[in-house]
């Protein structure tokens, strides 16, 4: 089988170089191919069938692609090396869906090495890079492969029917720069006779000038591609807030947006899985993948670092454990061990202890008991950074609880009403109203998360040494209070980390 493929691919690309006229396999196999001779490049491109994407998992924080179907082709066409021509597309980060946590776009991109990283602004702007090589986490170096490239979607006219023909500027090579007009299926006769816009694709291929290719720098959360002059060619930074374009001497672009400095609306990054136990049919007919269903219950249970001198004084029980890992962590490590690297009542109540024994952990567990014996916490996707002044953290954090009781009276679930089972936690996600998500104020001993809204108070907050903490409704997790009482004493208070190299 895996001769007769790789034959079969053999002569596809044979029929699709530039040197060799279009052949009957070629028409036999794609026989939408485009029949525009005057054009090679067209013609070299054509074979390139439609792209087909790797099905995602319906979850709640689903979200559309930033391409359309035809910018995707045209990507494939002109910017992808031609060995991912047959190979799905797989979405493995995206911004709305999955969040601005840097580590876990770290995570999420890790296995893949061939990926293609699109930007939009809060312009409505689309550009971005493919890289040939993985993205290393290297604060000194540049890396990458000759394959990389930058590309940019920008407008300009095109004529209609009645007016001047613009056949050949549908591919322009210019220096290192290929512009590849908006692919679309309409026949000319379709178009009205005014003068449109239209979006074409600028593609920037490897200049050869330097090696300074891709960058990834996980200390100021920035990844970039292209150097060699005063600015990257693209970089994204602060935790996917901001970017920059600018010419750089690796790709000779010219900036791809209409700013040099920019905002993100969205990231996605795609990766590409090959089709290597398919026969040749299947090959022209692809169907999308279908991952397994997205189920919780196929989390194991909590397994935790048994390290740990006193096992016997966890808050939580293991159904509770299982609950958060199942509930409220990412994914990404819902299956690593848990390791409880401060607690108040083994390692005292200094403010200054407790930084220190967190200070290396990336995301971190908060769990609660008060004198009333109720427990909720909250979940952080960035380090606790001593700070006066400044909120900061990912969007996966989040708020939750067990206390099923408020003011003596049950609590319900705020979509169906129901009453919330005493055992069962409640979880409350970031809102995307704000971005207080977390605070470290060292000179007052404060850890807090969430904050805005009406009612001007944490969603969470200790103080005082752990002595005493808050919880009110907040507009950044969009949460009531965690417990019965907004004022409570704390008896106990533990951080969990997660060993991400242990399952």
């Amino acid at each position: 089988m895996a001769a007769t493929q790789q034959i079969f691919r053999q002569l596809l690309n044979l029929c699709a170089s530039e040197n060799y006229p279009r052949s009957g396999l070629a028409e036999l196999c794609f026989p939408n191919y485009e029949s525009d001779q005057h054009d090679e490049d067209n013609q070299a491109l054509s074979w390139i069938p439609r792209v087909q994407i790797v099905d995602e998992p319906n979850h709640k924080n689903s979200s559309k692609f930033l391409l359309d179907a035809a910018q995707m082709h045209q990507i494939a066409c002109s910017v992808l090396p031609k060995e991912l021509a047959f190979h799905r597309w797989k979405r493995v980060f995206s911004l709305a869906r999955d969040g601005p946590s840097f580590y876990d776009f770290i995570y999420r991109i890790r296995e893949n090495r061939q990926t293609l990283l699109i930007v939009k602004t809060t312009r409505g702007e689309l550009f971005g890079g493919f890289s040939d090589s993985p993205w290393e986490m290297d604060n000194q170096y540049f890396h990458g492969g000759e394959q990389s490239k930058l590309f940019t979607f920008v407008k300009r006219s095109r004529r209609g029917a009645s007016g001047s023909s613009d056949d050949s500027d549908n591919v322009v090579n210019r220096d290192s720069c290929r512009s590849l007009e908006r692919y679309d299926s309409r026949d000319d006769d379709h178009y009205d006779q005014k003068s449109e816009k239209k979006e074409s694709l600028t593609v920037y291929p490897w200049s050869g000038l330097n090696r300074h290719v891709q960058y990834c720098d996980p200390g100021r959360t920035l990844i970039a591609f292209g150097g060699g002059g005063a600015r990257f060619g693209l970089s994204i930074e602060q935790s996917f807030r901001f970017g920059s374009t600018g010419p750089c001497e690796t790709f000779g672009n010219e900036k791809l947006g209409t700013d040099e400095n920019f905002r993100v609306s969205d990231v996605e990054v795609w990766g590409f899985v090959d089709v290597e136990e398919t026969c040749c049919s299947s090959l022209l007919c692809f169907q999308p993948l279908a991952p397994a269903e997205e189920d919780v219950n196929f989390i194991p249970s909590v397994r935790v670092d048994r390290v740990d001198p006193q096992p016997e004084t966890f808050i939580l029980d293991q159904q509770k454990m299982d609950q958060i890992a199942r509930f409220v962590l990412p994914r990404t490590i819902a299956s690593c061990r848990w390791k409880r690297v401060y607690s108040l009542s083994r390692d005292g109540d200094a403010f200054e202890v407790c930084l220190h024994l967190v200070r290396k952990e990336q995301r971190s567990l908060m769990v609660i008991r008060t004198e009333d014996n109720q427990i909720f916490g909250g979940y952080a996707d960035s380090p606790w950074s001593p700070s006066n002044s400044n909120y900061y953290g990912s969007a996966q954090a989040c708020l939750w609880t067990f206390a099923n009781t408020r003011n003596g009276a049950v609590r319900r679930d705020s979509g169906t009403g129901a009453p919330i089972p005493p055992n069962q936690v409640k979880v409350y996600k970031w809102t995307g109203t704000n971005r207080y998500i977390q605070f470290c104020d060292v000179t007052h001993r404060i850890l807090a998360f969430g904050g805005g809204g009406d009612a001007g108070s944490f969603g969470l907050c200790v103080e005082k040494d752990f002595e005493n903490g808050s919880s009110g409704p907040c507009a950044t997790f969009g949460n009531q209070p965690l417990c019965d009482k907004e004022l409570f004493k704390i008896v106990d208070l533990e951080i969990w980390g997660f060993a991400t190299g242990k399952f």
